[in-house]
């Protein structure tokens, strides 16, 4: 491998599973980052993605999260744009 090679994470089935399964998924306009939104975090981990949690109602229901998880690897752009 050369120096301005990086090396990727796998995505693999159990990744693309995980993001089938989420609540929403969604490419940006320019298609350079895929995101994708759940409630449960362990199939949000389960995608292999970079995440963060959040409440979308903290005064409504204090006990709820959300999970956001970001991608821009090429594989997964393509992947979940494919889905939509």
């Amino acid at each position: 491998m050369s120096e301005a090679e990086i090396e990727l994470a796998p995505f693999e089935h159990g990744h693309k599973q995980a993001i089938r399964e989420c609540r929403f998924k969604t490419v940006n306009l320019a298609h350079t980052t895929a995101i994708v939104y759940d409630s449960d975090e362990l199939r949000i981990r389960a995608t292999g993605l970079a995440f963060t949690a959040y409440r979308p109602a903290p005064q409504a229901d204090p006990h709820r999260w959300d999970y956001e998880a970001r991608s821009a690897d090429e594989r997964v752009i393509e992947f979940v744009a494919a889905l939509a």
